[in-house]
């Protein structure tokens, strides 16, 4: 499986011999494409040679840039990711209103019980327990009704405390902000390697986004990141300190169920795969879509 690779400083990336070659003062550390699956890079005043980022999107690894709060402002993704790119964007484009409502009625039910499962994994109140239960049993097509919105209040309250706003500026909804584009920008990647284009998603339609897809498919793993962050509270800051977001790079190895317990990552691949059999049957059940696991975020 390939992993991240974190880089916060270096002075030059380049091609070398098929690996990455990252040099920083009298040092050269070499690092083979084939074992990555994304770049990060943090250093403002790295040189990347143009010869790396083109081996990089044919081997369909994504760059990541930072600006200078750490946070992910910039990411390359393959011009051409599929052999059959025309064919998927054919079925995307012609997706009927009524697979979409169920997509996302299904999608937005799993991130309601994943939420259950933080709290259950977390604070174990089970009376917000039972509520997040409540809302997921009863989401509607296309949510509505806004069960995913309710649940979100009950969810953050319980987890950060009365006084947390999520899109405040505090140190919470940056960190949350950040340990989502990592799942986000892996996401890109693999659904650009897959053939799909991710202007078209299923209920995000802005215009202004071009990864419209990956934010549809993100929500059920969003949970993770909160998971994560419960048992790192004392560890947040703003900007995060270097430890924390290795922590949440980290995010794509740790481990969800499908049929089967997967890593993160593979668990985005796993439902990708199952997304382009819904999409070419109309079988919405085919979907798999993460559940959160117990994971042992306070060991690392």
């Amino acid at each position: 499986m390939r992993k991240p690779l974190y880089i916060k400083e270096a002075q030059k990336l380049s091609l070398y011999n098929n690996n990455i070659k990252i040099e920083k003062e009298d040092k050269k550390i070499l690092i083979n494409v084939e074992d990555v699956s994304s770049v990060f890079v943090e250093d403002p005043h790295v040189i990347i040679t143009a010869r790396l980022l083109s081996y990089l999107g044919e081997n369909n690894v994504s760059l990541i840039l930072c600006n200078e709060k750490f946070m992910p402002s910039v990411q390359s993704v393959p011009l051409y990711g599929h052999f059959n790119q025309v064919g998927i964007l054919h079925i995307q484009q012609e997706l009927s209103s009524e697979l979409k409502n169920q997509l996302w009625q299904k999608i937005i039910k799993a991130k309601i019980s994943n939420q259950k499962e933080v709290i259950n994994l977390t604070t174990e109140n089970e009376y917000v327990s039972n509520s997040l239960e409540a809302y997921s049993n009863n989401v509607g097509l296309n949510d509505f009704d806004n069960r995913e919105g309710i649940a979100a209040r009950v969810f953050f309250k319980e987890v950060y405390g009365d006084n947390f706003i999520r899109f405040g500026n505090n140190m919470i909804s940056s960190a949350l902000d950040y340990g989502y584009s990592i799942l986000h920008s892996a996401l890109t990647r693999l659904l650009v390697s897959y053939g799909f284009s991710t202007n078209y998603g299923i209920w995000h339609n802005s215009s202004r986004n071009p990864y419209n897809l990956a934010s549809d498919l993100i929500e059920p793993f969003r949970p993770l990141v909160d998971y994560l962050l419960y048992f790192n509270l004392n560890k947040i800051s703003f900007p995060l300190e270097k430890e924390m977001r290795i922590k949440m790079i980290k995010l794509l190895t740790y481990y969800v169920k499908m049929d089967k317990i997967y890593k993160v990552e593979y668990a985005m691949i796993k439902m990708i795969e199952s997304l382009i059999y819904v999409y070419k049957t109309g079988d919405v059940n085919g979907l798999l879509l993460p559940e959160i696991v117990a994971n042992k975020f306070y060991e690392d």
